[in-house]
């Protein structure tokens, strides 16, 4: 798979630098909420950032396991300031990954960064090689049926200015994302997957879908017409 080393590796100090966002008070908790449900021996976080979450759900559990994987090498850096005291298992290449091992696998924002098919294909491969039998798979993404309307915190390129494409696929767009309490803000690009092509894409790597959940934005200051995130449960 192609290695990502443009915005998420050069340009991720950025993206950190926001702090005030929906995806920490939306998104991260209800993750941790469901992770403490599945009552998990070990976690994977595929596409970890600076461990944010997991440092979330290890506050939670102390008697979780927990492992990270990153392409970034800055996000590896980020992580073991973070958590590099915590026993936390840091994997820098896919090949170190171990198979058939994790209760649960996070992939957490990661497949709109994806540009290419092909390269979904294999990480969905990675990660469905690396759950248990039982295992389950968070994936949370924006929402694809969306992104032409504005959120809590970010928009997109096509909030308010040109049409949003739904069914071409792998298309790059431009995403902008602000912080609530500042004037922080960082722009990259994201590629748009649409809704029956990602359940199709999971289902033709094995996975069998479990749940939908769709996250409502932000209360009173966010959209209330429109979820901002999506989380698929897959087995």
């Amino acid at each position: 798979m192609e290695k990502l080393v443009d915005f998420w590796d050069e340009g991720l100090g950025t993206y950190l630098a926001v702090k005030d966002e929906s995806r920490k008070f939306i998104l991260y908790p209800k993750i941790n909420e469901i992770v403490k449900g599945l009552k998990p021996d070990n976690v994977l976080d595929y596409g970890c950032g600076d461990g944010e979450l997991l440092s979330l759900i290890k506050n939670n559990n102390d008697d979780i396991m927990i492992s990270a994987y990153d392409q970034s090498n800055m996000a590896i850096n980020a992580i073991r300031r973070r958590l590099g005291a915590t026993g936390v298992n840091i994997y820098e290449n896919t090949n170190q990954i171990t198979c058939d091992n994790y209760d649960v696998v996070i992939c957490s924002l990661v497949l709109m960064t994806i540009k290419s098919q092909c390269d979904l294909n294999e990480m969905l491969k990675i990660i469905f090689k690396a759950k248990t039998d039982e295992g389950y798979v968070i994936f949370a993404i924006t929402h694809p049926c969306f992104r032409q309307y504005q959120f809590s915190t970010f928009v997109t390129q096509y909030t308010n200015k040109e049409p949003f494409k739904y069914l071409k696929e792998g298309t790059a767009f431009e995403v902008t994302i602000f912080d609530a309490k500042s004037n922080n803000k960082v722009k990259f690009n994201d590629y748009h997957w649409s809704l029956s092509k990602t359940i199709n894409l999971l289902i033709e790597r094995g996975f069998s879908i479990k749940q939908l959940l769709e996250l409502g934005d932000v209360p009173k200051s966010g959209n209330e017409y429109f979820p901002p995130y999506l989380i698929i449960i897959a087995q």
